[in-house]
């Protein structure tokens, strides 16, 4: 399961007015010591990075969001993106009473990008709308009705699925087995609602395939394979210091067996190294999927 996932932020306390005033998630500022880990990680040059925020729902056992400040801003990594084009493109976030949701968030000045829709999948009544989040992060709200989960003092909580748009799925698939994800769920959804509902030109369609852990929803690999349409690869933006949602990390109890799982040419030339980072030790290594996004592998010591 994802951990956390890394969001550059244009203003931090522009962040933090969706994430915790408004979302409820509970933060936790971290230390310089956590910047000065991550500069290094990431071969970037010293106090590249201003501040990091980890936010998550209290209770939830993964899906964390780290708010990252950095003293240059690159593009975002959304920028001008179409719906299929290859690139990390949602966090979503399960609520309850969904109407309600919506409706704070408009009344907050959040833009939907689409209009809510409805539907049945796998014998699940589900709601959910695209809203244009801070730092060009697509957030998508998600009911599943009559379903409990992990909250928010504010009936959020997130995040549960992460949606990357992927070259071929199946190789990014086997990546994330290796990593020790479960295959959970696979749909390939088609026809002019799903046309409308998404954005897609006539005759597109989609594959979808969802990655995790079956006993919870939080911190989910949700890969998609656009059909009969081509996007273009904007998944070299997605590196530091770039602003929106960049950068994943994963926590797994064995480094080594993961590489060994997967193919040498994954491996970036980021050697394995420790780190003082959330108040523990870890053995780290950076890793890119076959699509390019990349990813953190962190073992504790």
């Amino acid at each position: 399961m994802y951990d956390h996932l890394y969001v550059g932020v244009r203003n931090i306390n522009d962040s933090l007015k969706l994430w915790h005033d408004i979302l409820g998630f509970s933060l936790s500022y971290r230390p310089a010591s956590d910047c000065r880990a991550l500069e290094t990680l990431w071969a970037l040059k010293p106090n590249a990075i201003n501040g990091l925020v980890l936010l998550e729902t209290p209770s939830a056992p993964s899906g964390r969001v780290m708010l990252v400040d950095f003293t240059e801003h690159s593009q975002s990594v959304r920028h001008g993106a179409q719906t299929f084009d290859l690139c990390p493109k949602n966090l979503d976030i399960n609520v309850v009473n969904f109407h309600d949701r919506v409706a704070e968030l408009k009344a907050a000045g959040y833009t939907l990008r689409s209009e809510p829709v409805h539907y049945a999948i796998d014998k699940l009544d589900v709601w959910e709308v695209q809203v244009a989040g801070c730092d060009d992060v697509n957030v998508v709200l998600t009911e599943i009705v009559g379903e409990t989960l992990a909250l928010t003092p504010r009936q959020f909580g997130g995040i549960t699925s992460v949606v990357t748009i992927v070259e071929n799925i199946y190789k990014e698939a086997e990546f994330y087995t290796a990593l020790g994800f479960d295959m959970l769920d696979s749909h390939c959804l088609k026809g002019p609602d799903i046309e409308k509902m998404i954005g897609l030109p006539k005759g597109a369609s989609l594959t979808m395939q969802l990655l995790g852990e079956a006993s919870h929803r939080f911190g989910r690999a949700e890969l998609i394979k656009y059909e009969k349409v081509e996007g273009n690869n904007l998944y070299p933006k997605a590196a530091p210091p770039a602003i929106g949602f960049f950068r994943g990390a994963v926590v797994v109890s064995d480094l080594k067996k993961c590489i060994n799982n997967l193919s040498i040419e994954n491996i970036t030339d980021v050697a394995p190294m420790e780190m003082d980072y959330l108040d523990q030790k870890f053995l780290a290594i950076t890793l890119s999927t076959p699509s390019g996004f990349i990813i953190d592998i962190l073992q504790p010591c």
